[in-house]
């Protein structure tokens, strides 16, 4: 199923007050809002930190100029976000965010720009979300991208082996969407705008040690420009159903994208 955009009109019209916030949540461990500028450090529109907002004091970084991503004001109904590229990414030692990298239960939602056609090496939009060994060697835990290869579609590699899950449930070339994933030690599950798409079976493997990076973006250069990323949650757990579908309400209607929500969700017409 593809999600393309909407009138941004009337996305502004249903901006609505949210008494909801991810840190209600305590295994919520990882936060980073594009929209609160206080958690940026910039130079200019070039960003070298970000911070986490979750009450862990964690940050990503990026201390190398050429490397840095780009601030950019009014991305999405009016609010800003944060655009990574071939060759600017930002990242954090697990070791650093512990909280996080070191659950073998994990959960990620974010909200982001899908701003990429399917390149010639075979990638797109790759490693949203990537932990991988500082040397690029293939030591990943796991990566969520737009797609894979030629699998067009919300996909997630799990663990050393490099398990690939194609969820079926794409999101088309300019979209903004709400995507995210969650693994345990007996499944994994993709969400893509208020849907599921569950495997079992997978393995998210510890990630906490010194020699392993967390990035937005993507380290190893040679692929086309990425996405635009509005808001980042991380959950040292497998949220549940009830969970889920709260932040999936949170972000929609912090952004604008209750449209993007299927109609029988529960947060479609009113936020959470």
């Amino acid at each position: 199923m593809a999600f393309s955009s909407f009138n941004s009109i009337h996305s502004l019209a249903r901006l609505g007050t949210i008494s909801f916030t991810p840190k209600s949540f305590t295994s919520c461990v990882l936060w980073f809002d594009a929209n609160d500028s206080s958690t940026i450090t910039q130079t200019g529109s070039k960003i070298s930190q970000w911070n986490d907002k979750s009450g862990s004091g964690y940050s990503v970084i990026q201390p190398v100029s050429e490397n840095q991503p780009t601030y950019t004001t009014n991305l999405l109904n009016e609010k800003p976000g944060i655009v990574l590229s071939s060759t600017t990414w930002l990242y954090q030692l697990g070791s650093n965010i512990p909280n996080f990298s070191s659950s073998v239960s994990t959960t990620i939602f974010m909200v982001a720009r899908n701003d990429s056609s399917l390149p010639s090496s075979g990638w797109s939009i790759p490693n949203t979300m990537w932990l991988d060994s500082s040397n690029n060697e293939a030591t990943l835990r796991y990566h969520l991208s737009f797609n894979y290869a030629n699998a067009i579609g919300v996909t997630s590699i799990v663990n050393t082996n490099l398990t690939f899950n194609n969820s079926g449930l794409t999101v088309t070339a300019g979209a903004n969407a709400i995507i995210g994933l969650s693994w345990s030690t007996t499944s994994g599950l993709i969400y893509v705008n208020g849907e599921t798409a569950t495997f079992e079976g997978e393995t998210l493997l510890n990630a906490n040690n010194s020699t392993t990076r967390f990035n937005i973006g993507d380290s190893r250069g040679n692929f086309v420009r990425d996405i635009a990323v509005y808001e980042m949650l991380g959950f040292n757990t497998q949220l549940t159903t009830v969970e889920q579908q709260k932040i999936e309400g949170y972000l929609a209607w912090k952004w604008g994208l209750q449209t993007n929500l299927p109609t029988n969700h529960p947060y479609y017409s009113s936020a959470p």
